[in-house]
């Protein structure tokens, strides 16, 4: 089954938190694509380098966003009343302080629970809530639906306490919600990761590059492909209320193979030495879905090509050398 994203966005008002981020500014351009009258609530005062593209869309209404101004928020919901709201704000990961987990606490918990309120109090057809497969720490992979959580950083301890939120306001609230997990996500407008680092190294003309460990197995997964998969989901609304649906790239690599595929994209030779000892000890040495949730209830699937979106992945970063160390937002 292939269904129509095209008729279930046509002219509805959708809602984005993140929507200035690297996912979330790929997601406003597909929607507005698709007709859609969209909202972007964002915590940059002025508008963010990922939407300068967008001008004046007439279809666009970009707000400033303070998480923690609730009031703010149930007034922006109703004023603009969204069908759709997609939740891709998120406090990042990242070492593992005190103030990391009060920050992720903050940002993933608290600004999840006030964006649930705001749908009770004005309801929605869909809160698409954007999980991460990091919340199943080193289960076994392929992961599944039905795979136990298992969170071993406390962001993912976050997102997973997120989600539990959204089924209880599902459940006793009536907020219809939906978890989507991907995998590794890349492609133009990316935050700093492994593609802009080993790409910067190689501009720098350095011969060697260290990895910390190299053995670690991601399933990458193309934002054009991701930003299909969120956009499909309103259209089958009713099938996946209180569902969690992974998506991937469709194939296990190692980090020290995307490396030298990297490389090879940049007609380069690079010595790489992957340092094991350096790893955290909140790694997770394997990450691959199957994606089976999303294909069958929407047919859809992973068509880009590690190979092909590695290059046009790189090729947005040489076009643009400054957001090799641009850090997402």
């Amino acid at each position: 089954m292939q269904i129509d994203i095209n008729r279930s966005l046509a002219g509805k008002r959708v809602l984005v938190t993140g929507g200035s981020g690297f996912i979330g500014s790929h997601l406003v351009d597909r929607l507005l694509s698709l007709d859609a009258e969209v909202t972007v609530l964002t915590r940059q005062e002025t508008t963010p380098w990922r939407l300068a593209h967008l001008g004046g869309a007439s279809a666009l209404d970009i707000r400033r966003w303070v998480p923690t101004d609730t009031e703010a928020l149930f007034d922006c919901f109703a004023s603009v009343r969204p069908d759709v709201v997609y939740h891709l704000a998120s406090h990042p990961d990242g070492n593992e302080t005190y103030d990391q987990v009060q920050q992720v606490i903050t940002g993933n918990v608290s600004v999840t629970v006030n964006l649930l309120e705001a749908c009770r109090r004005y309801p929605v057809k869909l809160f698409v809530y954007a999980d991460s497969t990091k919340v199943y720490g080193n289960q076994a992979v392929p992961y599944q639906e039905d795979t136990s959580p298992a969170p071993i950083c406390s962001y993912a301890v976050a997102k997973l306490s997120g989600w539990q939120f959204c089924e209880f306001y599902r459940q006793h609230h009536n907020v219809p919600s939906v978890s989507v997990r991907p995998t590794l996500i890349y492609g133009p407008r990316q935050g700093y990761n492994l593609i802009n680092y080993v790409v910067e190294s190689i501009v720098k003309g350095r011969h060697e590059i260290a990895l910390m460990g190299g053995q670690q197995t991601r399933d990458p997964l193309y934002i054009d492909d991701a930003i299909e998969a969120f956009c499909g989901l309103p259209s089958v609304a009713d099938q996946v209320r209180g569902r969690v649906i992974n998506i991937g790239g469709g194939r296990e690599y190692s980090i020290l193979e995307i490396t030298h595929r990297i490389a090879r994209s940049m007609q380069v030779s690079i010595h790489v030495k992957a340092d094991e000892s350096q790893v955290r000890s909140t790694e997770i040495w394997r990450s691959y879905c199957l994606s089976e949730e999303a294909r069958d209830l929407m047919g859809w699937r992973p068509e880009v090509e590690l190979d092909h979106g590695l290059k046009q992945t790189i090729d947005s970063l040489l076009a643009a050398p400054v957001s090799l160390q641009v850090v997402s937002g």
